[in-house]
């Protein structure tokens, strides 16, 4: 598997900037056009990203929030996910996103026009997800340890739910509730 080399991070992380820009824009106007009868949670992105949850999870977070993370290093991370399942010989049906107002809902969508989805495949698509995310240069530059699973990753990263989804009718949750840590 071929991963990005540090000039194309760079590049993902300025387009991140962009990202963050244009999904603004895009929850302004589903905002603006949703009638009394629509959903759309300008938090989460919720309506605007992906149709209401269908199942919850709240997996056991051990790590804190890291220092000085943004919206900015959030989209770094997504885009990494994202060249990270686009190429190789497995190449992952999905696609990544950071949405919400600041980029705290780390969305994965199965892009199959026939999927049939259920909690234990959003599972399932976690778990690659956990592999890859252990490989990514953005994981190891900054620190991260390689025994982190997808949900303390993204935890650590400031993401607030996951949310795993077909895109039509089926959206998996994960919660990620850090733990309170006394002083």
């Amino acid at each position: 598997m071929a991963f990005p080399k540090a000039s194309q991070v760079r590049s993902l992380a300025a387009f991140g900037v962009l990202s963050v820009l244009v999904a603004s824009t895009h929850l302004q106007a589903a905002a603006q056009s949703s009638s009394a009868s629509d959903t759309v949670d300008r938090l989460t992105g919720a309506g605007v990203y992906f149709p209401p949850v269908s199942s919850t999870d709240t997996p056991e977070i051990r790590f804190e929030l890291m220092e000085a993370i943004g919206p900015q290093q959030r989209q770094a991370f997504v885009d990494q996910l994202n060249l990270a399942t686009a190429g190789g010989e497995r190449v992952l049906p999905i696609v990544i996103q950071a949405v919400g107002e600041d980029r705290s809902t780390l969305v994965i969508m199965n892009i199959e026009p026939e999927a049939f989805f259920t909690p234990y495949i959003a599972r399932a698509i976690l778990a690659r997800l956990t592999s890859l995310t252990r490989f990514l240069p953005a994981v190891s530059e900054m620190g991260l340890s390689s025994e982190f699973d997808i949900y303390n990753m993204a935890s650590v990263l400031g993401f607030d739910r996951i949310v795993v989804t077909d895109g039509r009718e089926f959206s998996h949750e994960a919660r990620l509730v850090r733990p309170v840590i006394a002083p």
